[in-house]
Protein backbone atom coordinates (compact mmCIF):
# COMPACT_ATOMS: atom_id res chain seq x y z
CA UNK A 1 0.00 0.00 0.00
CA UNK A 2 1.60 3.27 -0.62
CA UNK A 3 1.58 6.45 1.21
CA UNK A 4 -1.39 8.39 0.32
CA UNK A 5 -0.33 11.65 1.47
CA UNK A 6 -0.95 14.50 -0.52
CA UNK A 7 1.77 17.01 1.48
CA UNK A 8 5.33 15.58 0.51
CA UNK A 9 7.64 13.25 2.88
CA UNK A 10 10.27 14.82 4.16
CA UNK A 11 14.00 12.82 4.42
CA UNK A 12 16.65 14.70 5.98
CA UNK A 13 20.05 12.89 5.98
CA UNK A 14 22.70 14.25 8.38
CA UNK A 15 26.23 13.71 8.42
CA UNK A 16 28.67 14.67 11.59
CA UNK A 17 31.45 16.80 10.42
CA UNK A 18 31.97 15.96 6.53
CA UNK A 19 33.88 18.35 4.22
CA UNK A 20 32.09 19.94 1.15
CA UNK A 21 34.69 18.95 -0.82
CA UNK A 22 34.40 15.22 -0.07
CA UNK A 23 31.37 15.06 -2.28
CA UNK A 24 32.70 13.51 -5.88
CA UNK A 25 30.58 15.98 -7.30
CA UNK A 26 33.48 18.51 -5.76
CA UNK A 27 35.76 17.56 -7.94
CA UNK A 28 38.62 16.94 -5.74
CA UNK A 29 38.87 13.64 -4.30
CA UNK A 30 38.34 9.98 -5.66
CA UNK A 31 34.59 9.55 -6.09
CA UNK A 32 33.08 8.09 -3.05
CA UNK A 33 29.59 9.56 -3.02
CA UNK A 34 28.29 8.18 -6.52
CA UNK A 35 23.84 7.78 -4.52
CA UNK A 36 24.55 11.38 -2.98
CA UNK A 37 26.11 12.85 -6.59
CA UNK A 38 23.25 11.00 -8.15
CA UNK A 39 20.93 12.73 -5.67
CA UNK A 40 22.32 16.33 -6.46
CA UNK A 41 21.98 14.90 -10.30
CA UNK A 42 17.85 14.43 -9.46
CA UNK A 43 18.07 18.08 -7.45
CA UNK A 44 19.90 20.67 -6.55
CA UNK A 45 23.59 20.93 -5.38
CA UNK A 46 24.45 24.21 -3.42
CA UNK A 47 28.65 24.01 -3.45
CA UNK A 48 28.15 26.94 -1.56
CA UNK A 49 26.40 25.90 1.09
CA UNK A 50 27.96 26.59 4.87
CA UNK A 51 27.25 25.88 8.62
CA UNK A 52 26.52 28.36 11.04
CA UNK A 53 28.99 27.57 14.03
CA UNK A 54 31.30 24.61 13.69
CA UNK A 55 30.37 22.33 16.37
CA UNK A 56 27.97 19.34 16.39
CA UNK A 57 25.51 20.30 19.11
CA UNK A 58 24.63 24.35 18.36
CA UNK A 59 25.12 23.58 14.32
CA UNK A 60 22.30 20.97 14.91
CA UNK A 61 20.09 23.13 16.80
CA UNK A 62 20.29 25.99 14.42
CA UNK A 63 19.05 23.46 11.53
CA UNK A 64 16.24 22.78 13.61
CA UNK A 65 15.42 26.01 14.75
CA UNK A 66 16.45 28.75 12.19
CA UNK A 67 18.20 30.89 14.20
CA UNK A 68 21.79 31.24 15.11
CA UNK A 69 23.73 30.04 18.15
CA UNK A 70 23.91 32.99 20.14
CA UNK A 71 20.06 33.35 20.04
CA UNK A 72 18.79 29.59 21.00
CA UNK A 73 21.38 29.52 23.62
CA UNK A 74 23.10 26.28 22.75
CA UNK A 75 26.97 27.58 22.30
CA UNK A 76 28.95 24.40 23.11
CA UNK A 77 28.68 20.67 23.00
CA UNK A 78 26.01 19.83 25.95
CA UNK A 79 29.25 18.20 27.65
CA UNK A 80 31.44 20.72 27.84
CA UNK A 81 31.66 22.72 30.94
CA UNK A 82 31.48 26.34 28.39
CA UNK A 83 27.90 24.66 27.30
CA UNK A 84 25.12 27.82 28.27
CA UNK A 85 22.33 25.42 27.60
CA UNK A 86 23.10 21.79 28.86
CA UNK A 87 19.46 20.83 27.47
CA UNK A 88 17.27 21.36 25.09
CA UNK A 89 15.82 25.54 25.92
CA UNK A 90 12.18 25.09 26.80
CA UNK A 91 11.65 28.30 24.43
CA UNK A 92 12.81 27.07 21.45
CA UNK A 93 10.82 24.84 19.38
CA UNK A 94 12.32 22.41 16.45
CA UNK A 95 10.94 21.79 13.19
CA UNK A 96 9.97 18.45 14.21
CA UNK A 97 7.70 19.47 17.07
CA UNK A 98 6.01 21.68 13.68
CA UNK A 99 5.88 19.06 11.57
CA UNK A 100 4.36 16.46 14.17
CA UNK A 101 1.66 19.49 14.23
CA UNK A 102 1.13 19.57 11.12
CA UNK A 103 0.17 16.12 10.98
CA UNK A 104 3.77 14.53 10.34
CA UNK A 105 4.76 11.36 11.72
CA UNK A 106 8.26 11.96 12.92
CA UNK A 107 10.92 9.71 13.53
CA UNK A 108 14.67 10.03 14.20
CA UNK A 109 17.73 7.50 13.63
CA UNK A 110 20.72 7.88 15.33
CA UNK A 111 22.30 9.88 18.05
CA UNK A 112 20.12 12.70 19.49
CA UNK A 113 23.05 15.38 20.53
CA UNK A 114 20.68 15.82 23.67
CA UNK A 115 20.68 13.12 26.32
CA UNK A 116 20.26 9.53 25.59
CA UNK A 117 17.14 10.20 23.89
CA UNK A 118 15.69 13.41 22.46
CA UNK A 119 13.47 15.71 24.24
CA UNK A 120 9.51 15.77 24.52
CA UNK A 121 9.66 18.62 22.94
CA UNK A 122 10.79 17.26 19.63
CA UNK A 123 7.43 14.93 19.28
CA UNK A 124 9.36 12.30 17.74
CA UNK A 125 7.35 9.46 17.31
CA UNK A 126 9.98 7.32 16.47
CA UNK A 127 13.53 7.37 18.09
CA UNK A 128 16.09 4.61 17.83
CA UNK A 129 20.12 5.49 18.80
CA UNK A 130 23.08 3.45 17.88
CA UNK A 131 22.98 0.77 20.52
CA UNK A 132 26.66 -0.56 22.07
CA UNK A 133 28.24 -3.17 19.47
CA UNK A 134 27.82 -0.60 16.78
CA UNK A 135 29.88 2.22 18.46
CA UNK A 136 31.82 0.71 20.92
CA UNK A 137 35.40 1.21 19.76
CA UNK A 138 37.49 -0.78 21.99
CA UNK A 139 41.34 -1.70 21.47
CA UNK A 140 39.71 -4.66 19.46
CA UNK A 141 38.43 -2.47 16.65
CA UNK A 142 42.53 -0.87 16.48
CA UNK A 143 44.48 -3.45 17.17
CA UNK A 144 47.48 -3.52 15.03
CA UNK A 145 47.10 0.30 13.30
CA UNK A 146 50.01 1.99 12.47
CA UNK A 147 48.90 5.23 13.06
CA UNK A 148 50.17 7.41 16.09
CA UNK A 149 47.74 7.91 18.66
CA UNK A 150 46.12 11.35 19.27
CA UNK A 151 43.94 12.90 22.36
CA UNK A 152 45.18 9.97 24.43
CA UNK A 153 42.24 8.49 22.80
CA UNK A 154 42.56 6.77 19.93
CA UNK A 155 44.86 5.96 16.66
CA UNK A 156 44.63 8.84 14.18
CA UNK A 157 43.50 6.19 11.75
CA UNK A 158 42.34 2.04 11.83
CA UNK A 159 40.50 -0.91 10.44
CA UNK A 160 37.30 -1.89 12.31
CA UNK A 161 37.19 -5.74 12.33
CA UNK A 162 34.02 -6.20 12.18
CA UNK A 163 31.57 -6.88 9.11
CA UNK A 164 30.10 -4.54 7.21
CA UNK A 165 26.38 -5.15 8.52
CA UNK A 166 27.82 -4.72 11.95
CA UNK A 167 28.72 -1.04 11.40
CA UNK A 168 26.55 1.87 12.94
CA UNK A 169 26.21 3.24 9.86
CA UNK A 170 24.31 0.11 8.23
CA UNK A 171 22.35 -0.56 11.32
CA UNK A 172 20.62 3.05 11.06
CA UNK A 173 20.43 2.40 7.57
CA UNK A 174 18.31 -0.59 8.06
CA UNK A 175 16.31 1.47 10.88
CA UNK A 176 15.84 3.77 8.42
CA UNK A 177 14.27 1.45 5.59
CA UNK A 178 11.92 0.13 8.41
CA UNK A 179 10.29 3.57 9.18
CA UNK A 180 9.70 4.02 5.38
CA UNK A 181 8.56 0.49 5.11
CA UNK A 182 6.02 1.76 7.91
CA UNK A 183 5.30 4.89 6.38
CA UNK A 184 4.43 3.45 3.11
CA UNK A 185 1.05 1.89 4.28
CA UNK A 186 0.04 5.47 6.32
CA UNK A 187 -2.04 8.13 4.81
CA UNK A 188 -0.32 11.36 6.35
CA UNK A 189 3.26 12.39 5.24
CA UNK A 190 6.04 11.77 7.65
CA UNK A 191 9.30 13.20 8.60
CA UNK A 192 12.29 11.17 8.96
CA UNK A 193 15.85 12.29 10.68
CA UNK A 194 18.81 9.91 10.23
CA UNK A 195 21.63 11.44 11.87
CA UNK A 196 24.60 9.44 10.90
CA UNK A 197 27.49 9.57 13.00
CA UNK A 198 30.33 9.40 10.22
CA UNK A 199 32.83 10.30 9.10
CA UNK A 200 34.12 12.28 12.15
CA UNK A 201 36.70 11.58 14.10
CA UNK A 202 38.19 8.61 15.16
CA UNK A 203 38.79 7.88 11.81
CA UNK A 204 37.93 3.86 12.67
CA UNK A 205 36.36 2.33 9.57
CA UNK A 206 35.36 -1.41 8.36
CA UNK A 207 35.95 -2.91 5.05
CA UNK A 208 35.26 -2.57 2.30
CA UNK A 209 35.29 1.13 3.02
CA UNK A 210 38.98 1.79 4.50
CA UNK A 211 41.04 -0.10 1.79
CA UNK A 212 38.43 2.24 -0.83
CA UNK A 213 41.45 5.44 -1.41
CA UNK A 214 44.44 4.72 -1.99
CA UNK A 215 46.20 7.40 0.23
CA UNK A 216 49.28 7.24 -2.38
CA UNK A 217 46.76 9.51 -4.82
CA UNK A 218 46.33 11.85 -2.14
CA UNK A 219 48.31 15.06 -2.54
CA UNK A 220 49.26 17.10 0.37
CA UNK A 221 46.77 20.11 1.61
CA UNK A 222 48.73 22.89 -0.30
CA UNK A 223 48.25 25.00 3.37
CA UNK A 224 49.49 21.30 5.52
CA UNK A 225 52.50 23.29 6.19
CA UNK A 226 51.44 26.67 7.20
CA UNK A 227 52.04 27.70 10.71
CA UNK A 228 52.25 31.72 10.47
CA UNK A 229 48.43 31.83 12.65
CA UNK A 230 47.21 32.72 16.05
CA UNK A 231 47.87 31.18 19.19
CA UNK A 232 44.63 29.87 19.80
CA UNK A 233 45.92 27.41 16.19
CA UNK A 234 48.77 26.58 18.23
CA UNK A 235 47.05 25.24 21.10
CA UNK A 236 44.62 23.65 19.04
CA UNK A 237 47.05 21.31 17.28
CA UNK A 238 48.58 20.63 21.01
CA UNK A 239 45.42 20.09 22.48
CA UNK A 240 44.68 17.00 20.24
CA UNK A 241 48.42 16.10 19.90
CA UNK A 242 49.03 16.24 16.21
CA UNK A 243 51.98 18.01 16.07
CA UNK A 244 54.44 16.61 14.26
CA UNK A 245 52.86 14.37 12.51
CA UNK A 246 54.03 13.78 8.79
CA UNK A 247 51.53 13.76 5.50
CA UNK A 248 51.74 9.98 5.66
CA UNK A 249 49.76 9.73 8.46
CA UNK A 250 47.43 12.57 7.71
CA UNK A 251 47.20 10.86 3.94
CA UNK A 252 46.34 7.46 5.58
CA UNK A 253 43.90 9.71 8.16
CA UNK A 254 42.13 11.11 4.90
CA UNK A 255 41.94 7.55 3.22
CA UNK A 256 39.73 6.39 6.35
CA UNK A 257 37.45 9.66 6.66
CA UNK A 258 36.82 9.36 2.96
CA UNK A 259 36.15 5.26 3.39
CA UNK A 260 33.77 6.80 6.28
CA UNK A 261 31.94 8.48 3.65
CA UNK A 262 31.56 5.98 1.13
CA UNK A 263 29.87 3.62 4.02
CA UNK A 264 27.47 6.86 4.35
CA UNK A 265 26.64 6.98 0.75
CA UNK A 266 26.25 3.21 0.80
CA UNK A 267 23.75 3.63 3.65
CA UNK A 268 22.14 6.27 0.89
CA UNK A 269 21.90 4.68 -1.88
CA UNK A 270 20.18 1.63 -0.15
CA UNK A 271 17.36 4.39 1.04
CA UNK A 272 16.64 6.01 -2.05
CA UNK A 273 16.45 2.50 -3.50
CA UNK A 274 13.61 1.33 -0.55
CA UNK A 275 11.91 5.16 -1.77
CA UNK A 276 11.83 4.17 -4.98
CA UNK A 277 10.67 0.10 -4.46
CA UNK A 278 7.96 2.00 -1.66
CA UNK A 279 6.41 3.88 -4.64
CA UNK A 280 7.52 7.27 -1.97
CA UNK A 281 10.43 8.61 -4.31
CA UNK A 282 8.22 11.36 -6.42
CA UNK A 283 6.27 12.08 -3.13
CA UNK A 284 9.42 12.88 -0.66
CA UNK A 285 11.57 15.59 -0.61
CA UNK A 286 15.47 14.34 0.44
CA UNK A 287 18.52 16.12 1.74
CA UNK A 288 21.72 15.70 2.32
CA UNK A 289 23.87 17.52 4.49
CA UNK A 290 26.29 17.86 7.26
CA UNK A 291 26.85 19.64 10.67
CA UNK A 292 29.71 21.27 10.38
CA UNK A 293 32.92 20.60 8.64
CA UNK A 294 36.20 18.48 9.44
CA UNK A 295 40.10 19.45 9.22
CA UNK A 296 41.73 16.24 8.71
CA UNK A 297 44.94 17.29 8.30
CA UNK A 298 44.89 20.84 6.85
CA UNK A 299 47.59 22.80 8.66
CA UNK A 300 48.12 19.28 10.64
CA UNK A 301 44.84 20.06 12.58
CA UNK A 302 42.33 17.49 13.32
CA UNK A 303 38.77 17.46 14.00
CA UNK A 304 37.51 21.22 14.95
CA UNK A 305 38.51 24.18 17.00
CA UNK A 306 38.43 27.93 17.47
CA UNK A 307 39.26 28.74 13.58
CA UNK A 308 37.25 30.34 10.75
CA UNK A 309 38.15 27.82 7.92
CA UNK A 310 36.11 27.04 5.19
CA UNK A 311 37.24 23.51 5.91
CA UNK A 312 35.03 23.71 8.85
CA UNK A 313 32.02 25.76 7.75
CA UNK A 314 31.69 24.48 4.20
CA UNK A 315 29.32 21.98 4.36
CA UNK A 316 27.67 19.62 1.13
CA UNK A 317 24.41 20.69 1.06
CA UNK A 318 21.81 18.33 -1.93
CA UNK A 319 18.12 18.57 -1.82
CA UNK A 320 15.61 16.59 -3.96
CA UNK A 321 12.18 17.96 -4.66
CA UNK A 322 10.76 16.64 -7.89
CA UNK A 323 7.56 18.67 -7.53
CA UNK A 324 9.74 21.88 -7.28
CA UNK A 325 13.52 21.48 -8.32
CA UNK A 326 14.44 20.51 -11.75
CA UNK A 327 17.19 18.25 -12.35
CA UNK A 328 20.74 18.81 -12.43
CA UNK A 329 20.50 22.51 -11.01
CA UNK A 330 23.37 23.57 -9.63
CA UNK A 331 22.77 27.14 -7.13
CA UNK A 332 25.71 29.25 -6.73
CA UNK A 333 24.52 31.22 -3.97
CA UNK A 334 25.80 31.58 -0.47
CA UNK A 335 23.36 29.86 1.64
CA UNK A 336 23.38 28.02 5.08
CA UNK A 337 22.76 24.93 6.66
CA UNK A 338 20.21 26.43 8.66
CA UNK A 339 18.69 27.76 5.93
CA UNK A 340 16.52 24.25 5.14
CA UNK A 341 14.04 25.32 7.88
CA UNK A 342 11.74 28.03 6.34
CA UNK A 343 11.55 25.43 2.80
CA UNK A 344 10.38 22.51 5.28
CA UNK A 345 7.93 24.30 7.26
CA UNK A 346 6.76 25.84 3.69
CA UNK A 347 6.23 22.25 2.12
CA UNK A 348 4.34 21.33 5.56
CA UNK A 349 2.21 24.33 4.79
CA UNK A 350 3.22 26.31 8.06
CA UNK A 351 3.44 30.15 8.27
CA UNK A 352 7.30 30.24 9.00
CA UNK A 353 7.26 33.13 11.82
CA UNK A 354 9.65 36.06 12.11
CA UNK A 355 11.95 35.38 14.90
CA UNK A 356 14.14 33.23 12.75
CA UNK A 357 17.00 34.21 11.26
CA UNK A 358 17.63 32.08 8.05
CA UNK A 359 16.11 32.70 4.38
CA UNK A 360 14.60 30.07 2.57
CA UNK A 361 16.64 27.85 0.24
CA UNK A 362 13.67 28.06 -1.94
CA UNK A 363 14.26 31.89 -2.70
CA UNK A 364 17.83 31.53 -3.51
CA UNK A 365 16.94 28.81 -6.03
CA UNK A 366 14.32 30.92 -7.85
CA UNK A 367 17.42 33.67 -8.25
CA UNK A 368 16.61 36.00 -5.22
CA UNK A 369 19.38 37.89 -3.96
CA UNK A 370 18.95 36.47 -0.65
CA UNK A 371 22.37 37.41 0.94
CA UNK A 372 25.95 38.95 -0.05
CA UNK A 373 27.72 37.90 2.77
CA UNK A 374 27.35 34.64 5.35
CA UNK A 375 27.97 34.85 8.50
CA UNK A 376 29.33 32.40 11.34
CA UNK A 377 29.96 31.87 14.63
CA UNK A 378 32.09 29.76 17.35
CA UNK A 379 31.80 29.77 21.02
CA UNK A 380 33.98 26.95 22.82
CA UNK A 381 35.98 24.04 23.09
CA UNK A 382 36.97 21.42 25.29
CA UNK A 383 39.81 23.63 26.58
CA UNK A 384 38.68 26.98 27.06
CA UNK A 385 36.18 29.51 25.45
CA UNK A 386 37.08 30.97 22.37
CA UNK A 387 34.34 33.27 21.09
CA UNK A 388 34.59 33.93 16.96
CA UNK A 389 32.52 35.66 14.36
CA UNK A 390 33.28 34.96 10.74
CA UNK A 391 31.97 37.04 7.81
CA UNK A 392 32.70 35.20 4.42
CA UNK A 393 31.61 37.15 1.04
CA UNK A 394 32.52 35.32 -2.34
CA UNK A 395 36.07 37.21 -2.26
CA UNK A 396 36.64 38.18 1.32
CA UNK A 397 36.95 36.68 4.62
CA UNK A 398 36.95 38.25 8.11
CA UNK A 399 37.35 36.23 11.11
CA UNK A 400 36.84 38.66 14.72
CA UNK A 401 37.92 37.18 17.92
CA UNK A 402 38.30 39.16 21.51
CA UNK A 403 41.59 37.53 21.81
CA UNK A 404 43.46 38.81 19.21
CA UNK A 405 43.34 41.47 16.11
CA UNK A 406 41.88 38.50 13.87
CA UNK A 407 42.20 37.44 10.36
CA UNK A 408 41.43 38.83 6.61
CA UNK A 409 41.84 36.18 3.59
CA UNK A 410 41.09 37.19 0.21
CA UNK A 411 39.20 34.19 -0.84
CA UNK A 412 39.17 34.71 -4.41
CA UNK A 413 42.97 34.64 -4.93
CA UNK A 414 43.67 32.56 -1.44
CA UNK A 415 41.10 29.85 -1.52
CA UNK A 416 43.36 27.70 1.56
CA UNK A 417 43.41 30.75 3.96
CA UNK A 418 47.31 30.40 3.95
CA UNK A 419 48.32 34.76 4.06
CA UNK A 420 46.59 36.95 6.60
CA UNK A 421 46.37 40.35 5.10
CA UNK A 422 44.62 41.76 8.34
CA UNK A 423 47.90 44.26 8.49
CA UNK A 424 48.33 45.21 5.20
CA UNK A 425 47.99 48.24 2.96
CA UNK A 426 45.32 45.93 1.18
CA UNK A 427 43.20 45.23 4.25
CA UNK A 428 43.14 49.32 4.61
CA UNK A 429 40.65 49.32 1.41
CA UNK A 430 38.30 46.20 2.10
CA UNK A 431 38.14 46.26 6.00
CA UNK A 432 35.69 49.33 7.10
CA UNK A 433 32.90 47.73 4.52
CA UNK A 434 33.73 44.23 6.73
CA UNK A 435 33.61 45.68 9.65
CA UNK A 436 30.26 47.74 8.88
CA UNK A 437 28.53 44.58 7.78
CA UNK A 438 29.67 42.16 10.84
CA UNK A 439 28.70 44.97 13.13
CA UNK A 440 25.07 45.51 11.43
CA UNK A 441 24.67 41.56 11.73
CA UNK A 442 25.47 41.46 15.71
CA UNK A 443 23.26 44.23 15.85
CA UNK A 444 20.51 42.43 14.02
CA UNK A 445 20.62 39.27 15.95
CA UNK A 446 21.08 40.53 19.33
CA UNK A 447 24.98 39.50 19.10
CA UNK A 448 26.27 39.82 22.98
CA UNK A 449 29.67 40.41 21.82
CA UNK A 450 28.34 43.76 20.04
CA UNK A 451 29.27 45.96 22.65
CA UNK A 452 33.08 44.89 22.51
CA UNK A 453 32.86 44.95 18.51
CA UNK A 454 32.26 48.21 18.41
CA UNK A 455 35.35 49.51 20.18
CA UNK A 456 37.34 47.00 18.85
CA UNK A 457 36.46 46.72 15.34
CA UNK A 458 36.53 50.50 14.64
CA UNK A 459 38.38 52.27 12.49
Amino acid sequence: MRNTATQPNILLICADGQRWDSLGIAGRFPNVTPNINTLAEQGAYFPNAFSTTAQCHPARASILTGRYAHRHGITANSNLPWAREKTWPASERPFTAVLAEAGYRTGHLGYPHWGKVPPPLFRYEVHKPPVGRFTDYGPDSYRGSPAPMVHKRYPLYATWHVDPEQTEAHYLTDQAIEFLRESSGQERPFMLHVDYSGPHYPYIVAEPFASLVDPDELEPWPNFHVRDEPERIKLWRRWFGVEGIGWEHWARALQYNLGAIAEIDHGVGRILSALDELGLAENTVVIYTADHGEMVGERGLLDKGPGGYDALYRVPLVMRYPDRIAPGTRCEALVQNFDLYPPLLEIAGVEVTSTIDSRSLFASLAGENVRDSVFCEYHAHAWSETPLRILRTPEWKLVYSGGDLGELYNMAEDPHEMNNLIHTDRAKEVLPELREKMLAWMERTEDPMLAGAKRLLAD
